[in-house]
């Protein structure tokens, strides 16, 4: 029977890398409130890295969840998936360094005792957390690009609309200038011509009809 350290809450056991040596850890068919620590004792394994378990069942199936680093100490967090079967089952931690080298431990061998209390039941089956992480990464970097393409697309359609609209009110304008400003030159020609009429009809001696400047404007309406 491996030794246990009852004052902590932790399953310990000391590991070396450079060269195999046994480690053995005991648990219950279907429990998972004790976390497992591990340390290395003759590495030092560095910051930033990374660290998975790969654990087979009896039955072939597979574990394959994070691991957490703290120092030199490697933590592994039990599920109930992970002990479902008892027997023996072997498992590695491979541990990754941040330039993606890989390190993988000795094996590890779990004695899983059989629970009598009703864990006949309980279905076996593989398990994964690192690939629901990485989807999961996967899935929200998509959706930020997604929403990066989607905000600059519709930035610059809503310039698109303010540059067209600014330039359609200004050639409304001009248009509406222009109208006015011929309005207002046909007004002055009509009345600069009646002027004249009177001027030359005047000059004959002939007695004509004084036009006011608001018929003119009717005129030239």
């Amino acid at each position: 029977m491996s030794e246990v350290d009852t004052s902590s809450p932790y399953i310990i056991r000391n590991m070396t890398l450079r060269s195999p040596g046994v480690v053995v850890i005991d648990y219950v068919q279907g429990s998972n409130y004790i976390p497992i620590m591990v340390n290395i004792v003759d590495y030092t394994v560095p910051s930033n890295s990374k660290a998975n378990l790969y654990l087979e069942k009896p039955s072939g199936k597979i574990i394959y969840n994070a691991v957490t680093i703290s120092g030199n100490t490697l933590i592994i967090t039990p599920t109930v998936q992970m002990f479902a079967e008892y027997g023996e089952q072997i498992g590695t931690v491979e541990i990754l360094d941040p330039t993606n080298k890989v390190l993988a431990t000795f094996p590890i061998t779990f004695h899983v005792a059989k629970n009598e209390t009703n864990h006949e039941n309980l279905m076996s089956l593989s398990e994964s957390d690192i690939i629901t992480v990485e989807a999961e990464k996967i899935f929200n970097d998509r959706l930020t690009n997604a929403e990066k393409v989607f905000n600059d697309r519709l930035t610059k359609a809503e310039k698109t609309y303010d540059d067209r609209l600014t330039k359609a009110e200004s050639t409304v304008s001009g248009y509406a200038t222009s109208a006015s400003n011929s309005a207002n030159a046909a007004s002055k020609s009509a009345t600069d011509a009646q002027r004249y009429s009177e001027i030359a009809q005047a000059a004959s001696g002939v007695s004509v009809a004084v036009i006011s400047d608001e018929q003119i404007d009717q005129i030239c309406v």
